[in-house]
């Protein structure tokens, strides 16, 4: 089966596309180059969803923007080219968004200066609903796109219709029993009620709305020497019950097997480096469309990514890793390591996590041979408890300040907080936010 056919499949409600639909999704296009607006007109133009097509505006201007969403207020997508000849997109979201008070349309960014214009940034300053390279909006890309955005557009509308129902059915009730105040005691008690449901119903909205527009960040956990995903669920559970901060991003765990002792004689354990490939292999399949990751990790996990983020860049590959949080993580090698490696020989990591072995040596060399931490944010957290990672061995150069330490915590108990005032969560709270 063709691609088009299997979106035909996916997204017309009735799997046939008619010649005769006369409504139509609008969508504006904000871009100045007429090749880009073809390529997006030819790439869609088959698209059907719950019986409409789509009708496409070009705005190669601001002004043209404007002009047209005056005579077009039902628009749902805006595609909008942050960066025109002589003009910058944001201010048509501050139209928008401030000027016309438009928090249904769903504004999507799009640019071909990624470095000029960080993704993590964008995000935390405009209200906008996602934000895309040029280059990764292929035909299914864009059809996953509109699908999603149309989605976020009719349920806000639904609830923006639901809200001006409770007013009306409010007001006609009000008329029925002519209901009246008599006093200004009165009159406020009966503007603070209304105020009081459209507050309600705008938190509604504004939750909608946020947890869509922080669809793009990622949470990514992983677990040190002889763990599992399990290892994370203390944490897990506190992001859940901590509604603001768990709408804004979405997590996930990579799991990989790493035992402390080897039951097989003949059966040698992974390198730290080969579990870093499947490292690569989680984020390449299953976390692509995310273009803010922020890579949380425990002991040798801490390790494995930092092998993966370091052969990205000697490779030249761009990667959306934007942080990196590492708890209790032997970066200069743990004295007792040497021990587990005379107790199982066949324990290649941990021979490797032992102090001054070649892995670590060569490891710390590269990574300020190439200033990964130029590239990226990275945090220490010390568990001040730990006697397995001291704080010699987890900071893995003198002088380094991004240093957090959780006195009350043991190599084994730090970032498994139990509540969202516990220190181990609020050091990845506000390193997540910063």
């Amino acid at each position: 089966m063709s691609s088009d056919n299997r979106q035909e499949e996916i997204f017309s409600k009735d799997k046939t596309f008619e010649t005769n639909l006369t409504d139509y999704w609008k969508i504006l296009i904000v871009d100045d180059e007429n090749d880009y607006y073809e390529i997006i007109k030819g790439a869609i133009k088959r698209f059907v969803f719950f019986n409409k097509r789509l009708k496409l505006f070009q705005a190669k201007t601001l002004i043209e923007a404007e002009n047209i969403y005056k005579d077009n207020q039902d628009i749902s997508i805006v595609l909008l080219d942050i960066r025109l000849k002589k003009e910058l997109g944001f201010n048509f979201v501050k139209f928008l968004r401030d000027e016309k008070k438009n928090i249904k349309i769903q504004i999507i960014l799009i640019t071909a200066f990624d470095a000029e214009f960080p993704a993590t940034k964008i995000l935390a300053t405009y209200e906008i609903s996602n934000y895309y390279l040029k280059v990764e909006l292929t035909q299914d890309k864009l059809y996953v796109i509109i699908f999603s955005s149309l989605r976020n557009f009719i349920t806000i509308n639904n609830i923006e219709k639901s809200l001006r129902n409770v007013i009306l059915q409010r007001t006609k009730l009000e008329d029925k029993f002519k209901i009246k105040f008599i006093s200004n005691q009165q009159d406020k008690i009966r503007i603070e009620e209304k105020d009081k449901t459209i507050t309600i119903l705008k938190e509604i909205l504004n939750s909608r709305k946020e947890e869509s527009a922080n669809s793009n960040n990622l949470l990514l956990f992983t677990h040190g020497l002889g763990g599992s995903k399990k290892r994370w669920q203390e944490m897990l559970n506190v992001i859940k019950d901590d509604r603001n901060f768990y709408l804004k991003f979405n997590d996930d765990t990579y799991e990989y097997r790493a035992p402390i002792f080897i039951m097989k004689f003949w059966t040698p354990s992974s390198k730290i480096q080969d579990i870093s490939i499947g490292l690569k292999t989680h984020i390449d399949e299953k976390c692509s469309s995310y273009s803010n990751i922020i890579l949380v990790c425990h002991s040798m996990g801490g390790l494995v990514a930092r092998k993966y983020i370091l052969e990205e860049y000697k490779a030249g590959r761009k990667i959306n890793i934007s942080k990196l949080l590492l708890y209790a993580t032997p970066n200069n090698g743990a004295e007792l390591a040497k021990l587990g490696k005379f107790i199982s020989w066949r324990n290649n990591p941990i021979k490797q996590m032992c102090k001054d072995s070649d892995f670590i040596e060569s490891l710390n060399e590269d990574w300020y041979k190439f200033k990964i931490n130029d590239k990226l944010l990275v945090k220490y957290v010390l568990a001040g408890q730990d006697n397995i990672v001291s704080k010699e061995n987890a900071i893995p150069i003198w002088g380094e300040t991004n240093i957090a330490r959780d006195d009350d915590k043991n190599h084994f108990s730090i970032g498994k907080p139990k509540n969202k005032y516990d220190l181990s969560y609020v050091i990845l709270k506000n390193f997540a936010l910063s």
